[in-house]
Formats: structure tokens, sequence, C-alpha cells
């Protein structure tokens, strides 16, 4: 299943914005806001917003945006990534999570309990209206060999961390975005990336594509994840457990969706 065909449209006019802050083209601006990790009060301020305790690394200031003739119909930001994450514990039960339980208590907020993985299928904030459909774990709308081509020209490019948390020493929870702007299309990635170690491997990926010239927008999210357990039956090396686009390669597709969104 693909949507576009694989020939290369002329490039649009473009201009990019100073200090790499963003690109404007054909119709699109896409800016780039980037800062600091949260400061002692910021994070106090935001527990409280969030009944939630907090990433140890969240990037408040980060965000990524989308604007069709000025107006923003899509936006990648740390506040609304937590705003996902589940109020009740997970089902992962490791040693350290009695600590992290324990860390409840004094913390101050109406929430008792929390996701202590982070874990969210965030995929950007979405102000446009789309259709949905299911995908088998092989089914894509993407156009992967246009995706996959090395002689298209690189416009723009830029990765941003939303949040960061090393799990108490026990694994990684971190939630980012990537944007390739290319002379024939734009692509994100906004991965969710779960490791706890000797225990369980999750990644949430939404990846968002557009081709120049046309007015679609297609968002596909993805979840795969497997134990420890599983992962090892593979043999795989295990230097490569902290890699996640390795992972990514080898987890099993758990769930598969797409949307179409359209913009005149």
């Amino acid at each position: 299943m693909t949507l576009a065909t694989h020939e290369v449209c002329q490039t649009p006019s473009y201009c990019l914005y100073s200090e790499g802050k963003g690109i404007q083209i054909d119709g699109w601006s896409i800016a780039v806001t980037e800062g600091p990790i949260l400061s002692s009060n910021e994070v106090e301020t935001w527990q409280s917003r969030l009944s939630l305790k907090l990433p140890t690394m969240v990037f408040g200031q980060n965000t990524l945006s989308f604007l069709w003739n000025g107006e923003r119909k899509f936006y990648f930001s740390a506040f609304d990534g937590l705003q996902t994450v589940s109020h009740e514990s997970p089902s992962l039960r490791v040693k350290p999570a009695a600590l992290w339980e324990d860390k409840q208590s004094t913390f101050d907020s109406p929430a008792t309990n929390y996701d202590w993985t982070f874990s969210t299928n965030y995929g950007g904030t979405w102000l446009l209206e789309g259709e949905e459909t299911t995908l088998s774990a092989t089914q894509s709308y993407l156009d992967w060999p246009l995706l996959r081509r090395e002689d298209i020209p690189l416009l723009f490019f830029k990765e941003l961390s939303l949040f960061e948390d090393e799990l108490d020493d026990q694994g990684i929870s971190s939630l980012s975005v990537r944007l390739r702007v290319m002379s024939s299309f734009f692509y994100v990635l906004c991965r969710f990336w779960l490791r706890v170690d000797n225990v369980h491997f999750r990644l949430c990926d939404t990846r968002v594509y557009h081709r120049w010239k046309t007015n679609v927008v297609i968002r596909e999210y993805s979840e795969q994840e497997a134990t420890f357990e599983q992962v090892a039956k593979l043999g795989i090396d295990s230097r490569w457990f902290t890699n996640s686009d390795f992972m990514q390669k080898i987890l099993p597709v758990t769930k598969k969706s797409a949307y179409r969104y359209y913009v005149k």
C-alpha cells in the first residue's frame, strides 16, 4: 500500500530562517524553538499543572511547529507529550519500582500514581481533522522508496529532545522528534523509546510525511515492543540494546494505524 509515486518533483522556492530556526517552503512555515532543560521553579510549575512527577530532563522550550499559509496545523511539544502519560502505575515491574512509588508520597501533588516509565503514544498536537485507517504490520502509506533515496537534496534538518529519564540507571525513557526537509518532501519522526533493563523494550513511532505540490499530509503511527527474554532468544549482541534505530528493525509491531489530512 503506497500513496505517492516515486518521481521527484521540482524543488519549490524556499527561505531558511536565521540561526537554524526553520524554513519556509511551498506554503509551509516550519518553525523551531530551542532551549535548556526546565529550571527547578519551572519543574514545580509543570508538576503542579500536570499532576505528574517529571522526567529528570524536560526540554520545555523545544518545539517544532508546522504552519500552512500562516495558520498552525500541528506541532510537537514536551508539555503536550507529558499530558498523555498515564496516572496509573504500569504493569512492568523491576526492583527499583518500589523506590519510584515511594517517591510519590513525597511529591506534593493531587496525583498519587503515575507511570514511572513515562510511556506515551504522543505523535504531535494536531489541529487538522483526519481519516484514520488501521494497518497491518507490513502496510504503509509512506513512500519508502522516495524516503530512502540518497540523491535528493537536504534543505533543512533538526533533531529535538523533548524529555529523557534514565529510570534511576535502570534503562532509558525518552521522547524526541526529528525533521528532514528535502527538495521533494518533509518527513518527521516523533519517537518514544523505552528500555527497562532486563525487563522490556517499547517503541512508539509517529511518522509524518508530506510531498510538495500536494494537499495531503500522512501521519503513520506504530507501536513495537518485546520483553528482554524474547529479544535475547534472537541472539542479538546486547550492545545494540541501547540503539533505538537498530531495535526498531527487530521489535515486533503490535499496533499500526495511519491518518490522512487534507490542507487547502
